[in-house]
């Protein structure tokens, strides 16, 4: 038999009703600084994908500046190059002439 202090299982007492009721309170309270929560951390994620497409774009940048200046170098050199031939081919020339001036003059002896 049920001794009268207890309840019958099924009928709420006040303290499953304050229970109840404290998740609904609780809820609406919850659901302003998660919705906070999840702006705050949209924005942050929105403001870290900009970041590293920026990043990004500055990395491509720089990968095309350097491909600039490298071919400027490799423009530089091969310039240097054709000046250093040049200089070497006047080098033969005058020498085969004063070679040809020498031979003439050994022959006008």
């Amino acid at each position: 038999p049920l001794s009268p202090s207890l309840p019958p299982v099924g009928l709420p007492t006040p303290e499953t009703e304050e229970q109840e009721e404290l998740p609904e309170l609780a809820a609406p309270m919850a659901k302003r600084p998660c919705q906070c929560c999840c702006q705050t951390y949209s924005e942050i994620l929105s403001f870290l994908e900009k970041r590293a497409e920026a990043e990004q774009h500055l990395r491509e940048e720089e990968v095309a500046l350097r491909r600039e200046e490298l071919e400027i170098q490799r423009s530089k050199i091969a310039l240097e190059r054709e000046r250093l031939s040049a200089e070497r081919r006047e080098r033969e020339r005058r020498f085969e002439l004063e070679s040809q001036e020498r031979q003439v003059i050994l022959d006008l002896l």
